[in-house]
């Protein structure tokens, strides 16, 4: 049988909102229902996940950026207009998949559109995401709850860097990046999450479906 993945764009949401959009999802699926791959963006939130540091913030955090405790993996990140954020929905165990090969598939979907805009990103050994040179240019955290799996990817596409300042990305002490910082112009948010659901949807041999 042919494997399907449907793809929904939400558009702008609240991280709130979204969570909720998660967690209806998800039991879509866990139900028997088609693996989703779920495109939007948010306003400007921190994100927490759940691995502890006490040092998340390295200078005064925004006022006026609120702070959401979620139980994906990895630690701090920043979400905002501009960016590509992709949340993944499928069953692994019939997809045959275990978590660290999806997270390949997610990192290689993203590799390779960087790719087609000539743009060289590339894997770090012991760290996940995606970089360009010292630069992070995606983050990817992850939860799997009764074997599917919520959240997803992060791709600074045309966002606003500054926020990522305030914090240590990921735990790493490293610096952000986006498509838009690296030169590529006119690539909208949407444009970039489609591309790169039909990207992940290819890795995974299977066929996208509005």
């Amino acid at each position: 049988m042919a494997r399907i993945i449907r793809y929904r764009e939400a558009g702008l949401v609240g991280y709130d909102e979204g969570l909720a959009l998660q967690q209806e999802i998800h039991a879509e699926v866990l139900a028997g229902g088609t693996p989703t791959l779920l495109s939007l963006e948010h306003p400007p939130v921190y994100t927490l996940g759940r691995r502890e540091a006490p040092d998340r913030f390295k200078q005064e955090r925004p006022g006026d950026i609120p702070v959401v405790k979620t139980d994906r993996g990895g630690e701090i990140t920043y979400h905002g207009p501009g960016q590509a954020v992709v949340y993944v929905f499928l069953r692994l165990e019939p997809w045959r998949l275990t978590l660290p090969k999806l997270v390949e598939a997610i990192e290689q979907s993203i590799i390779d559109l960087a790719a087609s805009y000539g743009i060289t990103a590339e894997r770090k050994e012991g760290w996940r995401g995606v970089f360009v040179g010292p630069q992070k240019l995606a983050s990817i955290g992850l939860s799997v709850h009764r074997d599917v799996t919520m959240h997803g990817l992060a791709l600074n596409v045309s966002n606003d860097l500054t926020p990522f300042h305030h914090i240590h990305p990921c735990g790493l002490p490293i610096e952000m990046c986006s498509l838009q910082s690296l030169g590529i112009e006119g690539l909208t948010r949407a444009e970039a999450g489609r591309r790169l659901a039909e990207r992940l949807a290819e890795l995974l041999k299977a066929t996208l479906v509005d």
